[in-house]
């Protein structure tokens, strides 16, 4: 009962913490998606002898939620910003849009990332009407997002933990090392959505992939000269590298009619021109 408490007590710590820096919940129609996709991964997970049920899951927005992110916090909850939500529907519209022509996606998205970034015209394809399909794609990303957080908290990747005190002139782990350990939990968390999804963690698992392709072709990483763009610091993995992983992954545990041979694989020259 003692651990109960002070894990009930964090949680409102976390809540208040929120409060003050700006953030507050979101409208009730993200609430709404945000505790369907979640019951959904959870009665899988219940299927399979685990739980997450003490977890709470709340979309937000203002002050620090203002960007396109979610955690999973000390004291059992899980935030989902506003902004990945909008960012998830408008990727389903260009989706939808492109007919599956994967040139017109690719050109669409690169087209929204320019939007979002203040160059260029809004895509026709945000005037659009809402159809099912751009729903159902919106839902498998918002999905994906909600069970990565899960798989941070299955796997005790929390954000607020009890700081560690370094004393002065003692070595603490150089930044390349912070870096490595993020990115492995990352990649864990990353491989726990993919699965769930998989077992029917939402109703369109082929969707949870497009995050990271949009995130790819908005900043695309590669370089001609120097492959690899990333610093030994970065938290995250590639976008491409998460991309083909769980495109992977997915398309290993699905059935054939609903793998995710339509996605294809990111090229180190995949950069997308105006």
């Amino acid at each position: 009962r003692m651990e109960q408490a002070r894990w009930a007590g964090m949680r409102h710590a976390v809540k208040r913490y929120l409060a003050r820096t700006g953030v507050r919940p979101a409208p009730l129609a993200y609430q709404r998606l945000v505790k369907n996709v979640r019951q959904r991964a959870e009665k899988v997970l219940n299927r399979h002898g685990s739980t997450l049920g003490s977890w709470k899951t709340i979309a937000v927005e203002g002050g620090q939620a203002n960007v396109v992110n979610a955690a999973a916090w000390t004291g059992g909850l899980i935030t989902i910003n506003r902004p990945l939500i909008d960012l998830a529907f408008q990727i389903g519209r260009v989706v939808d849009a492109a007919q599956g022509n994967q040139t017109k996606i690719d050109k669409g998205l690169y087209n929204l990332a320019s939007y979002r970034r203040g160059k260029g015209q809004a895509p026709l394809a945000l005037q659009n009407p809402l159809s099912a399909k751009a729903r159902r794609v919106a839902e498998g990303i918002v999905a994906g997002v909600v069970m990565h957080e899960m798989g941070h908290a299955a796997n005790g990747h929390l954000q607020m933990r009890d700081a560690k005190l370094w004393l002065p002139g003692q070595k603490g782990p150089s930044a390349a090392e912070r870096g490595k350990v993020q990115r492995a939990k990352e990649r864990q968390a990353d491989d726990f959505m993919a699965q769930l999804g998989a077992l029917g963690g939402t109703h369109t698992p082929s969707a949870i992939p497009y995050f990271n392709y949009y995130m790819h072709i908005a900043n695309p990483r590669w370089n001609a000269k120097r492959p690899l763009m990333i610093a030994d610091i970065s938290s995250h993995p590639l976008n491409a590298k998460r991309y083909e992983a769980s495109r992977k992954t997915l398309t290993k545990m699905l059935p054939k009619n609903r793998a995710v041979n339509s996605l294809p694989e990111l090229s180190k020259n995949l950069i997308i021109q105006p």
